[in-house]
């Protein structure tokens, strides 16, 4: 990014047509010599710039994040602990039922990640993940870490209690049922709020890989995490 930055100052120069003299000599003698040349065609000989590719490969991404996010709200297969009460994180449940973000991980071919991540910290917050692979998916993602941890919201579970058997059908929803209901009008919610966001989270997640917008992006979408970094 820097070198694209410096690349633009020299073309900007030079297409005017004009090159200053800096020869040391010449400037104590005659002081500085404005020479007139011919203009610079811009576009005869572009400098590589991959930063058009990467606004693609995260746009890219993000649409198919956003998708996987529908999916799994509308499914509404959610992380939850019958047995214990209160707000809490769980990465992976005891069924193995993922989290929004560790469902996204997965979707995206990283199965093997969250498996491994779920046995080391189950109660983790991704976006607070400064390196490795994870903050590797995040950077990858067309997602911004804020946006992650919107989507990594925490669940809630009631005291469980025991019903009094009826003869006809409890119309009262359970406790799960309410907060499976909850968490699908948060999800569909976030996800309007993200689409809402597409360009300016672009541009930040774009600015936040710095000079690796120097070099193309992936070929084939976020590769397979390496969980040993």
């Amino acid at each position: 990014m820097h070198r694209l930055i410096a690349r633009l100052s020299v073309l900007s120069i030079l297409g005017s047509g004009f090159i200053v003299s800096t020869n040391a000599a010449e400037l104590v003698a005659n002081g500085p010599a404005v020479v007139k040349t011919d203009a610079v065609d811009l576009k005869a000989e572009p400098f590589p710039t991959y930063e058009a590719q990467w606004e693609s490969f995260l746009r890219s991404e993000r649409e198919e994040r956003l998708a996987d996010l529908m999916v799994y709200a509308q499914n509404g297969r959610f992380p939850l602990k019958p047995e214990q009460a209160g707000w809490h994180h769980q990465f992976l449940d005891a069924n193995g039922t993922p989290c929004a973000v560790a469902s996204l991980i997965w979707t995206s071919g990283n199965a093997p990640l969250v498996q491994h991540t779920a046995s080391v910290d189950n109660d983790i917050l991704v976006a607070e993940v400064e390196s490795g692979p994870l903050a590797e998916w995040v950077a990858l993602s067309g997602l911004t870490k804020e946006e992650v941890a919107f989507i990594q919201a925490p669940s809630f579970t009631a005291e469980r209690f025991e019903k009094p058997v009826l003869l006809v059908e409890d119309p009262e929803p359970s406790p799960e049922d309410l907060e499976v209901a909850r968490l699908q009008r948060r999800l569909n919610s976030v996800i309007s709020m993200l689409q809402a966001d597409t360009e300016a989270s672009i541009w930040k997640a774009m600015v936040r890989l710095g000079d690796r917008v120097d070099s193309p992006p992936p070929l084939e979408g976020v590769i397979a995490m390496n969980i040993d970094r």
